[in-house]
Formats: C-alpha cells, sequence, structure tokens
C-alpha cells in the first residue's frame, strides 16, 4: 500500500467523523431530529447524561477534534508533524473506544452516526500508525487544496442541508386520540415541569388561532416533580368541558396547591363538583388511565418533556417556533422540505470518490 492510499484512507476516515459530528450537532441543537430517527437509539444517547461533556455536547467536541485532525494530516509534511498526529488519533481512538462501550453496555443503545465516528477514529489512528513508519508523501499543492474544500464541504453540508421534515411512527395509543379531519397535536406534559409550562402558551396560542386544530394533552408526571401526580390526577378528573381552564391553573400553580386540598379548591374555582372531585382522584380508575398515559409514552420510546406530537411529525422540548411550523406544515399539507439525508451523502461520497481517485491514480511508489 503507497503513502498516498494510507493517505486517502486517514482523510477519508476523518471527514466521515466530521460529517457525523455535524449531522449530530445539528440534531442536538433541533426539536425535530432530521438526521437521527427521534424514536432511535441516537435520541436515546442524546438524552443520556453522556451526550456532554462539562455541558459542551459531543458533536460540538466531535467538531472541533475531527476537523483539527484532518488539518493535521492535510499538511502533514514531516516525521515530527506525524508523531504529533499518531498521538493525537490514538487519543482520539480510545475515547472511541470508550464511547462504544458506553453505548453498549451502559445507555443500552446504539447511535449509528455516534458509531460512525468512532470507527472512523480507530481507523484513522490504525492508517496513522502505518503512516508514521513511512517517509512523508510529497504531494502537490493542489491535490492537498481539493481536500482542504472536502474538509469545508465535510462541515458546511450538514449544517446547511435542506431536509424534509422528518415523520415518526405515532402508536396506536396516540392517535386514538386524534380527530379526523383536524391537524392533532398531543403533548404528552407534567404541569410542574418548567419546560412543559413554557410551551403551554405556544400551544394555546395556536389553538385559538387555528379552528383545524385538535389538542390533546396526555399525562407523564414526572418521579422527580412530587406535584405532577396530582395535578395530572387533577386534569384527568376535570370535566372535558373544563380541562382546558384546569390545565392553566396547573400550569401556574404552586407545588404547594398540588395537593389534594390545593387541587380541590382549584376545582371549586372552576365550578367543578367538588364531592366527586376528590373521589375521583382517589380512584383506581384514575390511576389506571393515568398509567395508561405513562405506557403510551414508553411506547412512542421518547426521553424527555415535553414531547408534542403533530400529525406524523415530533416536536422535542419547548421550541415554540418548531412547533408552530410543524403545525404550518400540517395545515398546508405541505411536505417539500427539501432532499432527504440519502441525497446529502451521495453527494459527498462523489464529491469525495473524484478526490480519492485523483489521489490513488497519482500514488507513488508501491512497497
Amino acid at each position: 500500500m503507497t503513502t498516498r492510499l494510507l493517505n486517502v484512507l486517514l482523510r477519508t476516515a476523518l471527514l466521515v467523523a466530521v460529517v457525523a459530528s455535524a449531522a449530530m450537532f445539528m440534531d442536538y441543537r433541533a426539536a425535530s431530529p432530521a438526521f437521527c430517527g427521534v424514536q432511535s437509539g441516537c435520541s436515546a444517547v442524546r438524552d443520556s447524561a453522556y451526550s456532554s461533556v462539562f455541558g459542551v455536547s459531543l458533536p460540538t467536541i466531535g467538531i472541533g477534534t475531527f476537523v483539527g485532525l484532518f488539518a493535521m494530516a492535510l499538511w502533514a509534511s514531516r516525521k515530527t508533524h506525524l508523531r504529533m498526529l499518531a498521538v493525537q488519533t490514538a487519543l482520539a481512538a480510545t475515547g472511541a473506544l470508550a464511547l462504544i462501550g458506553i453505548q453498549l453496555f451502559v445507555v443500552d443503545a446504539v447511535c449509528l452516526w455516534c458509531m460512525a465516528v468512532d470507527i472512523s477514529a480507530i481507523v484513522a489512528a490504525g492508517a496513522t500508525f502505518v503512516l508514521y513508519r513511512r517517509e512523508p508523501d510529497d504531494e502537490p499543492l493542489p491535490l492537498r487544496l481539493a481536500w482542504a474544500a472536502a474538509g469545508v464541504a465535510a462541515v458546511a453540508t450538514p449544517l446547511l442541508w435542506q431536509h424534509p421534515a422528518p415523520k415518526v411512527d405515532v402508536p396506536p395509543s396516540v392517535r386514538a386520540h386524534y380527530q379526523p379531519g383536524k391537524v392533532n397535536i398531543a403533548m404528552f406534559t407534567d404541569f410542574e415541569c418548567p419546560f412543559c409550562r413554557q410551551l403551554h402558551p405556544a400551544i394555546e396560542e395556536i389553538a385559538h388561532a387555528q379552528s383545524g386544530v385538535h389538542v390533546v394533552r396526555l399525562m407523564m408526571p414526572l418521579k422527580s416533580h412530587p406535584g405532577a401526580d396530582p395535578a395530572a390526577r387533577a386534569y384527568l378528573c376535570t370535566p372535558d368541558d373544563k380541562r382546558d381552564s384546569m390545565a392553566e391553573q396547573l400550569y401556574q400553580a404552586e407545588r404547594s396547591q398540588m395537593t389534594p386540598k390545593g387541587l380541590s379548591l382549584l376545582a371549586q374555582k372552576l365550578e367543578v363538583d367538588v364531592s366527586a372531585f376528590r373521589k375521583c382522584l382517589e380512584s383506581e380508575q384514575t390511576r389506571e388511565e393515568l398509567e395508561a398515559h405513562m405506557a403510551m409514552f414508553s411506547a412512542a420510546a421518547l426521553g424527555g418533556l415535553p414531547s408534542t406530537f403533530v400529525d406524523d411529525e415530533l416536536v422535542r422540548g419547548a421550541d415554540a417556533q418548531a412547533l408552530q411550523e410543524a403545525v404550518g406544515r400540517a395545515l398546508d399539507g405541505d411536505d417539500d422540505g427539501g432532499a432527504g439525508v440519502e441525497w446529502m451523502l451521495a453527494f459527498l461520497l462523489t464529491l469525495w470518490a473524484g478526490i480519492a481517485g485523483v489521489s490513488a491514480k497519482g500514488a507513488g511508489r508501491v512497497d
């Protein structure tokens, strides 16, 4: 294998790592991830405690790391450069092995984009180790510049790519709450969750502004919020025609109000039959209905709150703009959001293949 071909392998591996890191960077920032399915292993990894280091997301670290390594690999022209690159890629490969282990044995989920980064890091370390034992390649400047352009494309393309809004598998139990002929918003919520409270006004604004929208609130009280379970029961025990008013009260309530006594006062304020309301709070039927809502959340493989279905799209978090855009697409029946991810990958692979082909054609002596 020639030095030039080893350089092709090294640079290609690093470019794959850059593209995958940039794609995940976009998904980590988006309410509706496009590159990795919102119900996939990538989402499980993203929602885990291992998705960031000291508050910096792993994709951000990945972009910085692999862009730097690619630049070193591109301009290395001395043994000292290759030695430094060998050390750096070895460290990256060590981290990659650790992250693969975390996915497999701790998070118990596999993120394909993460694996692309990690495997590429290991391949790059192996290629650099072999390169270090050879003489540096006297590569023409135009070829190095072509590879540099490929590196720019690897970073920029995932950040700028216009892609269709991703569709998700809505569990039948959730879809059963949809109304035919309407744009359905099904929001898993916790009345004590600050992000759910943040998104609530946007949903109310959409519901009042659009007559063709149907809103469903599904309960997912978190164990870390002691008032969330009683509040969820209170919502379920409120008559349908007064649930919106009850939700408004619950999103604004203090934790001290989320007790049977405090919730009864809220029911009384809304002119709900307090006696029937109190019995309902403690009833087996209410407990079963609440558990059914929580089972829907598990069936949908969702990782955090709020999680909001808009027909066949899923908006994660308190992103009011993403929610409004999803509702707009559903109302307009607009599926035109650009080209799929496979076209982006085809574009990049064609670009890399052309440059790699020129490099291979000009390969130097063979061992």
